[in-house]
């Protein structure tokens, strides 16, 4: 790779950039090298930053953000769903598939052990609704049964998880 390719900078100009500073949230031009900010502001304002080889970004009008990153993440869970019945389309698509798994993990699961799955989107499946308690409690009634929903603020438990927690 030639040196001036490796010293490039990047010019995007054109259209509002957000820089997520108080002091100027929205500028005109942005210059970078290496992955880093160079300047911000009007393209006359970044000029005396200008080195050698540029490429331009013209945004033509069109709004320039930041890369957005999700910093946070659920390392546990993932870990926890190795152990757990995966219920994630395309291999289960119905709530009678949901309950086969279910009876298949009681089948060889001690009695009052819990059963734990996750990855169900009722929205994927035939019935387009949620498994339910009553569904759960035919296949497995004598085990606490607790299946996340593949975003994992939504989760459905049968009754022996309900009692255990307190809830009649």
């Amino acid at each position: 790779m030639a040196y001036e390719e490796i010293t490039r900078q990047l010019l995007v100009h054109g259209g509002p950039i957000l820089t997520m500073t108080p002091e100027r949230p929205v500028v005109d031009a942005a210059l970078f090298q290496f992955g880093k900010v160079v300047a911000t502001g009007s393209m006359h304002d970044i000029e005396p930053f200008r080195t050698g080889s540029v490429e331009s970004v013209d945004l033509q009008g069109r709004l320039a953000t930041p890369g957005l990153n999700d910093a946070h993440a659920h390392i546990m869970m993932t870990g926890f769903a190795q152990a757990q019945i995966p219920l994630a389309a395309p291999h289960v698509v119905s709530v009678a598939e949901i309950k086969l798994a279910v009876a298949a993990r009681a089948a060889t699961t001690a009695p009052g052990s819990w059963i734990v799955g996750q990855g169900y989107d009722q929205a994927s499946l035939i019935e387009q609704r949620h498994p339910n308690r009553t569904d759960l409690d035919e296949v497995a009634p004598h085990h606490p049964v607790f299946l996340w929903r593949s975003c994992h603020h939504i989760a459905v438990a049968n009754s022996k998880a309900l009692n255990l927690a307190g809830i009649e």
